[in-house]
C-alpha cells in the first residue's frame, strides 16, 4: 500500500500539474484569436478576419467612401478599422515610396496621440494574393501600437489599421499579426467605382 506521506506528496504532485495545466488553458484563452472572416461589398472587393466576439460597425459620415471600426463591445483602445478613399493612383508604388508613406504615417499618428511621441518601427512592401502589392507601417506610442496596412487599385485606397494597447499587446499580437496577414483585396477596374465617384481625390496624409 501507499503510506501516508507517499500519499499526500503525489496528491500536492497531482494538484501542482492540474493548476499548472489549468493556469496554462486560462492563459491560452486569453489569447486574441482573428477567427472569423469579413467580406466586404462586391464592389469593392476586400476581406479580413477578426475576432468574432469584436462587433464590426460601418460608421457614418463623408470622411471616407467606405468606413469600417470593429472592436470588443466593452474595452477601449483596441480596434480595426478600414477604410477606402478616393485618389488618383491605381497602385500603391504610384502613391509613393514606402520611406516617404511611413513617415506620413507617423506623422498622422503623432497627431492623434496627445503628449507621446510616435515613433517607427518597422516599414515594408508585401506582395498578396494575384501579385497585389501592400505596403505594412508599425508605429508605437507609450500606449498604443499601430500597424497599417495599405493597398491601391482602381483608384482606390484601401488602408487597414490595427490598434492594439501596449498593456495588452502579448494577448493580442497573435489576432492582430493575423488579421493585418490576412487583409485581402482584389485587383479591380475603375468602372466598378463610377457609382461612387466623387471627384475629390485626397492628398495622400488626409487619405490615411
Amino acid at each position: 500500500g501507499i503510506k501516508g506521506g507517499d500519499l499526500a506528496r503525489r496528491t500536492f504532485v497531482g494538484l501542482l500539474l492540474a493548476g499548472g495545466m489549468s493556469a496554462a488553458h486560462a492563459q491560452e484563452a486569453q489569447k486574441l484569436v482573428a477567427d472569423k472572416l469579413y467580406t466586404g461589398p462586391t464592389a469593392y472587393g476586400f476581406s479580413f478576419r477578426y475576432p468574432k466576439a469584436w462587433k464590426p460597425n460601418k460608421k457614418k459620415g463623408n470622411a471616407h467612401m467606405y468606413d469600417l471600426e470593429v472592436k470588443p463591445e466593452k474595452e477601449a483602445g483596441a480596434m480595426l478599422t478600414v477604410t477606402i478613399d478616393q485618389v488618383k493612383v491605381s497602385s500603391i508604388k504610384e502613391f509613393g515610396a514606402i520611406d516617404d508613406i511611413a513617415k506620413k504615417v507617423v506623422d498622422k499618428h503623432q497627431k492623434l496621440t496627445k503628449g507621446d511621441t510616435v515613433t517607427l518601427v518597422k516599414s515594408e512592401e508585401t506582395e498578396g494574393k494575384s501579385g497585389m502589392k501592400y505596403y505594412e507601417v508599425t508605429t508605437r506610442s507609450e500606449k498604443l501600437e499601430r500597424v497599417v496596412k495599405m493597398t491601391a487599385t482602381a483608384e482606390q485606397l484601401f488602408v487597414l489599421t490595427a490598434t492594439t494597447p501596449l498593456a495588452r499587446l502579448d494577448e493580442y499580437a497573435g489576432g492582430m499579426s493575423t488579421a493585418v496577414k490576412s487583409f485581402n483585396v482584389k485587383p479591380n477596374y475603375i468602372e466598378n467605382f463610377q457609382q461612387y465617384g466623387t471627384n475629390q481625390a485626397p492628398a495622400a496624409l488626409d487619405a490615411l
